[in-house]
């Protein structure tokens, strides 16, 4: 989750939080009307939020196996600041004073895949367990929201949505990140 607390850039568009949060915000919105329009239910297997469950069984042994290689590869570069605007890290030391840390490129990328193992099984796990629930408790979803059953549904689906869309575009920031900058990179040392 310290991904999250990364800072990079000089503002906010031109940050990293830009594609942690405005982009999956904004995104998400339509995905949330079209999941509610055209789906057949929330969490069945052509579900909206069903649908991705399929995904998540490829992603998360993608994101360790990707974290596991960033970390114990070997290269020349990996390991200095990155490039432009640094990407810093508010640290707490021992005796309780946050320090800001700038991370190399190599704690950035293992970072952000970190993250992304984690948000992916969690992810995975809570629609798992919805799915499971919502199937046993159909009638009581009724029950409870009654004549708000359809904004209920539209907000689940949001919920689901928002870290969905979140995983999708940091996971197209990493991949840009390290065939991009770590190929410069490369290209340079020729």
């Amino acid at each position: 989750m310290r991904y999250l607390r990364i800072r990079q850039g000089i503002s906010l568009f031109k940050s990293k939080a830009v594609y942690d949060w405005a982009l999956p915000i904004i995104i998400s919105v339509p995905a949330t009307y079209i999941g509610y329009k055209y789906s057949d239910g929330i969490f069945s297997e052509k579900g909206v939020i069903g649908g991705f469950q399929k995904l998540l069984e490829i992603l998360v042994p993608f994101y360790i196996a990707a974290l596991a290689a960033v970390a114990t590869f070997a290269r020349d570069g990996l390991d200095d600041p990155m490039k432009g605007h640094a990407a810093t890290l508010s640290v707490r030391h021992a005796h309780g004073d946050w320090i800001e840390h700038v991370l190399t490129r190599r704690q950035f990328i293992c970072y952000l895949f970190g993250y992304l193992a984690f948000l992916s099984l969690v992810l995975f796990v809570a629609i798992l367990f919805l799915n499971l629930v919502s199937q046993k408790s159909g009638v009581a979803a009724h029950e409870i929201f009654g004549e708000h059953m359809q904004a209920a549904k539209i907000a689940v689906i949001y919920i689901f949505m928002l870290p969905i869309w979140q995983m999708i575009v940091t996971t197209l920031l990493g991949v840009y990140f390290m065939s991009e900058r770590l190929m410069v990179m490369t290209e340079s040392d020729l």
